[in-house]
């Protein structure tokens, strides 16, 4: 249908779908629909879109070296075997809302990324918590998304502190009594070789899966218990 200038004094040929409603005075406007879903041009794994300052120790810097980037990466913890390095360049680490399935059957890997511009419901907020993601390696060469829930705890700390000297040298990160602890490999081992790829690519590979893009996402209706 056309819709009326609010004049009232002729109309226009621009095609809409929304309802064109009448005011008292006899006027006409347009009524907009409440946006639930993110638009699609949208790129939700520019991690320009979710840039928070961060915290002024990871602000180191090594050169970047050629590699691969598998097709799919988990964002998790390291394992408890792993010697890992975290990528130096700032522009590969992020803070994301994150919602990490803990009844989930797999122990790691379980983390759902909210697109950005979705407003997170107020019942929600104490399970969607910002997280730092870094890019990262293993010694053995696997990628993966180093990811650190931002809290006010030794946890915390510990892992900044860990996640610091992930940039410098090789390092095992294990839990340990509230904390997280650093050891170091016996033997001298080689420079990371980070993929060669954007971060936003790092993102797709993790969440291309695991994205909220809607309140009328199953999940989001699970955890907020809708039908």
């Amino acid at each position: 249908m056309k819709e009326q200038n609010l004049a009232g004094s002729g109309s226009t040929d621009r095609q809409t779908d929304f309802p064109i409603v009448s005011n008292p005075n006899g006027q006409t406007q347009q009524v907009m629909p409440v946006r639930h879903e993110v638009p699609e041009i949208d790129d939700p794994f520019n991690p320009a879109r979710y840039r928070k300052p961060q915290d002024p120790r990871l602000s180191l810097g090594l050169e970047q070296s050629a590699g691969n980037l598998p097709n799919a990466i988990e964002a998790r913890k390291p394992k408890k075997s792993w010697f890992i390095r975290v990528h130096p360049d700032p522009s590969y680490h992020v803070i994301l809302p994150l919602y990490t399935d803990d009844d989930s059957k797999r122990r790691e890997g379980n983390s759902y990324l909210f697109a950005p511009g979705l407003e997170i419901p107020l019942d929600l907020e104490s399970l969607v918590r910002d997280t730092l993601v870094a890019a990262a390696i293993t010694s053995t060469g696997i990628s993966f998304l180093y990811t650190l829930a931002i809290t006010d705890s030794t946890w915390h700390d510990s892992g900044m502190e860990a996640i610091r000297r992930a940039m410098e040298r090789w390092v095992r990160i294990t839990p340990s009594e509230g904390s997280y602890l650093v050891t170091f490999p016996i033997a001298a081992l080689p420079e990371p070789r980070f993929p060669d790829v954007p971060f936003r690519d790092y993102l797709e590979r993790a969440f291309a899966k695991r994205l909220i893009k809607s309140l009328d996402d199953p999940l989001v209706k699970k955890l907020r218990g809708l039908p």
